[in-house]
């Protein structure tokens, strides 16, 4: 008997998110990120291309 081994579940590796960005900001600033994405059940990532998307409709228009 052969036995093969199955990809194993993960990030995906057709289009890895393997950059990163570093910001400064005050404890406040940084709490009200975390509070917001609590809030809006998501993730500072997905915040942040959210209004990178709303921010660049807007200059387009």
């Amino acid at each position: 008997m052969i036995k093969v081994e199955e990809k194993k579940m993960g990030r995906p590796t057709d289009n890895p998110r393997n950059l990163r960005l570093s910001l400064r900001m005050t404890a406040d600033e940084m709490k009200e990120i975390d509070d917001l994405a609590k809030k809006l059940s998501m993730t500072k990532t997905n915040m942040v291309l959210k209004a990178v998307a709303i921010l660049r409709e807007q200059t387009e228009k």
